[in-house]
């Protein structure tokens, strides 16, 4: 029985050559037909050699990738699992044997001291029964304690020393990489190679952890797993891959299980030409992963000694989870968090409580589930005051388990957004960063607290980054379209909404923000048509219709927004009502909208601060100032009033503001100075959003507007005509509302309201001739 049986083509003897006398000085026994005696039958000593030996070696080539008999002897190695190719040469593999890692000694002439020659040398005495520690390449091992994890972590961090082996060689070495240089990296999911695919949770566990690991260090750029895990059934060459990512270097691997052994195989492709810059493969025993994690770990740590301290080893530590299956179910409830979706969040919520109930110590169970329990404000219309206590107590456990991880740390900022604590968001935010650089989320987050700070240049910084790290995020592009539609920079916003869309067709945010964009612009036909698309996608949700009423009612299509709300299910309220008073109002209709008020009067028992400001605002344009005012005081009294929700930067480009309508009010009914204040404030903000690159209608319509209540007619008509130049199409409101009263006899206002009402009809023409 032979070490190794040597496949190759006949084109190749030469290389052939080469290897098996290099084998056999490493004190390998090697057959190859060299070796066959006269009067031997070929084919049936060969099968008997390739069926005995303990590992076969493929050299694949451009020749030999269509020879019938290597291809042949290939596939029965690999059915023994004996197959260790070794590629010789840049060529397409036969498809079967695509998805298997094959050492790349392209570039290997003889040298026995080349480090691929060598790192393949010690793969093959490991995998023949022969491996001699004081042949292989040095090592720094310690004692190491028992410790009963799970097998993923172990090979994970196994591999890590693997990589971390090759990186500090890289940038010790002239011509690989250098330190001071930031690259980037993307780990794919590991293939399972089982026939059962029973091992999936543990390939995909393993570059779950790879990629958290690599994340740790500072000069690495690392693609998130999100869009890396885009590719976990991919069979596409790595180099386009790398391309979509945006990486310098892909890590790829496999999992194969044997009867008493689990063998990791793990490669590091550079994307710009292909080349294999390290590989490894692991053979592990089952009972001796067990016993390996903190050597390795520990291994791990002293080979990035520079970058890595104790402090991040302490940290990662303490973030695992300790039972099987648990963290199985963390990574299904991730997945089904990044839909971005009422019944997707609801699953996950699900499943990070079964986590939780599985392991009570594993702390970005915890984290997760307060990061599912943010969206359900948005998703089930639930108050921030309402969630608030059991997203802190969450984030409290998972603080006391594993004290400042950067994805709790995240999820604070989060919270303090909503809260409008925004100085804290931004402290907790880039705690967060300091800690993770390469945390996606946390700059989206970032990205959302400078919306709010009216910092839109800032703003649209952080989405690019996040779309840098996680390129294949869908939600990164609909925030970064809609960051550039606040710089006015419509071409640019009209792409990333269309990466979106393409992205994650099946969700109705890529539609939504384009309907948002189109409106800024004042494509009220386009945005109608994109917000009736949202809705296909997400029938339930109600908002979508109010806005599409609301948008039919700006475009004077009155009858239109009635069917709208014929669509809304009776269990809608008080939503139903608002839309009634909207259409009541539009339509000159003193008695409908009445009822409409008393109605929601009568159900304002449960009343949100939202609630009562729109309800504010209704009041007060209908005429009714008194009613108003008192509405307006119970949304001062509400347990969610935030004082700085009244401006919200982040709606400026749809020209709205709850600040205009609360001013209006406050000077209204006597109160000048406060409703002065109040648009002082306002005022501020817009100088802040315009310093910041901001650019859009909505900007200079809200200054118009307070210009108009300040008594200064002339700056109120200046800042209309420019919103106008820039797409305010806002004419009916314009046209009733009492904000403009003071400048609504003007000959030059009429002129700007003339060339509005002539382009939202043509707009409503171009509407109705889509529906037809």
């Amino acid at each position: 029985m032979s070490d190794i049986f040597l496949s190759y083509s006949r084109e190749d003897n030469a290389t052939a050559t080469r290897f098996a006398e290099a084998f056999k000085r490493a004190g390998f026994s090697v057959w190859w037909d060299q070796a066959l005696r006269s009067g031997e039958t070929y084919d049936e000593v060969t099968e008997r050699a390739l069926r005995e030996a303990k590992a076969v070696v493929v050299l694949w080539s451009r020749t030999s990738v269509n020879s019938r008999w290597v291809r042949s002897e290939a596939k029965i190695a690999d059915r023994h699992g004996t197959l260790m190719p070794v590629m010789i040469e840049a060529c397409e593999r036969p498809v079967m044997f695509e998805l298997m890692q094959s050492a790349d000694l392209t570039r290997w002439k003889g040298d026995e001291n080349d480090t691929a020659w060598r790192t393949f040398v010690d793969d093959v005495r490991t995998h023949v029964g022969r491996f001699d520690p004081q042949q292989a390449a040095p090592v720094v091992m310690r004692n190491s304690r028992i410790r009963g994890l799970r097998i993923m972590l172990p090979l994970a961090l196994l591999v890590l020393s693997g990589l971390g082996a090759w990186w500090l060689y890289s940038w010790r070495t002239p011509g690989l990489l250098h330190l001071g240089q930031r690259h980037s990296i993307a780990v794919l999911p590991f293939l399972d190679l089982t026939a059962a695919q029973a091992d999936a949770p543990l390939a995909e566990g393993l570059a779950e952890e790879i990629t958290n690991w690599l994340a740790q260090l500072p000069d690495l750029r690392v693609a998130a797993r999100t869009s890396a895990f885009k590719f976990r059934d991919a069979n596409q060459d790595v180099r386009k891959v790398g391309r979509q990512l945006n990486v310098d270097y892909i890590v790829e691997g496999s999992v194969r299980r044997g009867r008493d052994l689990i063998r990791v195989t793990v490669q590091m492709v550079s994307v710009s030409d292909g080349f294999h810059m390290w590989s490894k493969t692991f053979n592990l025993a089952d009972a001796d992963a067990l016993h390996i994690e903190d050597t390795v770990s520990r291994s791990v740590a002293e080979t990035f000694n520079t970058r890595l301290t104790k402090e991040t080893e302490r940290r990662w530590s303490a973030r695992q989870s300790q039972v099987p299956g648990a963290y199985d179910l963390y990574l299904q409830g991730r997945s089904e968090l990044k839909r971005v979706t009422r019944e997707h969040n609801q699953r996950a919520m699900e499943l990070f409580r079964e986590t939780v109930e599985q392991d009570r110590d594993f702390p970005l169970a915890y984290v997760s589930l307060a990061e599912a329990t943010m969206y359900s404000v948005s998703f089930e219309s639930r108050s921030v005051a309402e969630v608030a206590p059991q997203v802190i107590a969450l984030l409290d456990r998972a603080d006391a388990l594993s004290p400042d991880l950067p994805e709790a740390l995240a999820v604070r900022g989060w919270l303090a957004i909503l809260q409008y604590r925004l100085d804290d968001a931004k402290t907790y935010l880039n705690r967060s960063l300091a800690l993770n650089p390469n945390d996606a989320e946390a700059h989206r987050r970032l990205g959302n607290l400078y919306m709010r700070t009216a910092q839109p240049r800032h703003s649209e910084r952080q989405f690019v980054l996040a779309s840098e790290l996680d390129p294949m995020d869908f939600y990164t592009y609909v925030r970064h379209c809609l960051s550039l539609r606040d710089l006015a920079d419509f071409t640019a916003a009209a792409v990333a909404c269309k990466r979106a869309r393409e992205l994650d067709a099946e969700n109705p945010w890529g539609s939504l923000a384009t309907s948002y964009l189109d409106f800024a612009r004042g494509q009220y036909a386009d945005s109608l048509q994109w917000l009736e698309r949202a809705f296909k996608l997400s029938p339930e949700d109600v908002d979508l219709l109010d806005q599409r009423v609301m948008l039919l009612l700006e475009m004077n299509l009155a009858e239109e927004a009635k069917r709208t709300l014929a669509r809304l299910p009776e269990a809608a309220s008080p939503q139903r009502e608002f839309m009634q008073a909207a259409i009541a109002y539009a339509q000159e209709d003193p008695v409908s909208l009445a009822a409409a008020l008393e109605s929601l009067m009568q159900k304002s028992g449960t009343f949100q601060m939202n609630e009562w400001l729109e309800l504010a605002r209704l009041q007060s344009i209908s005429g009714d100032l008194a009613a108003a005012r008192k509405s307006l005081d119970r949304a001062r009294q509400a347990a969610d009033w935030q004082a700085a929700f009244q401006s919200r930067p982040d709606f400026f480009c749809l020209g709205t503001s709850n600040a205009i309508s609360i001013a209006y009010i406050e000077l209204a009914t006597g109160d000048r100075a406060t409703g002065m204040r109040q648009l002082d404030d306002l005022e501020t903000t817009l100088n802040t959003f315009e310093q910041d690159g901001g650019a859009c209608a909505g900007v200079y319509s809200l200054r118009a507007l307070s210009r108009a209540l300040r008594g200064d007619p002339e700056s109120a008509v200046a800042n209309l005509r420019k919103a106008h130049d820039k797409g305010w199409r806002e004419a009916r409101t314009t046209r009733r509302e009492p904000y403009l009263q003071s400048i609504r006899n003007r000959q030059d206002f009429q002129q700007v309201l003339a060339a509005t009402n002539r382009e939202l009809q043509a707009e409503a023409a171009a509407a109705s001739r889509r529906n037809q």
